[in-house]
């Protein structure tokens, strides 16, 4: 809305066809963006400073109305990369924590 770049912001399939490899390695890797080298270069390439986690350890399941995913996240292993970072996740730095909502810092690309 204010012109900040954001990834992952509307919905559409994932893993297929017309995704970029920056993109696919974000989603699926992220969390081992501390010794992975293309996983950095991929967060470099996009220039992502920042991850956003509305549910940090919430899994999608089809049987619990409370599991409230959009249509994109039918498969978790899809956003393996991004559902792993937790607090002690190296390569990330707490900035803002309520319950399940987390904002962390890239810091690996500081690196």
């Amino acid at each position: 809305v204010d012109g900040m770049r954001t990834y992952y912001r509307y919905l559409r399939t994932y893993g297929e066809g017309g995704e970029t490899e920056d993109s696919a390695l974000i989603r699926s890797r992220l969390d081992s963006i501390s010794y992975d080298d293309r996983v950095k270069e991929a967060v470099e390439n996009v220039g992502a400073e920042y991850l956003l986690l509305l549910d940090q350890g919430r899994w999608y399941n089809p049987s619990d109305p409370d599991s409230n995913f959009f249509f994109t996240y039918d498969d978790n292993s899809l956003w393996a990369g991004i559902d792993y970072v937790r607090d002690s996740t190296p390569g990330f730095e707490v900035v803002l924590a309520r319950d399940d909502m987390r904002l962390y810092r890239i810091t690996a690309i500081d690196e």
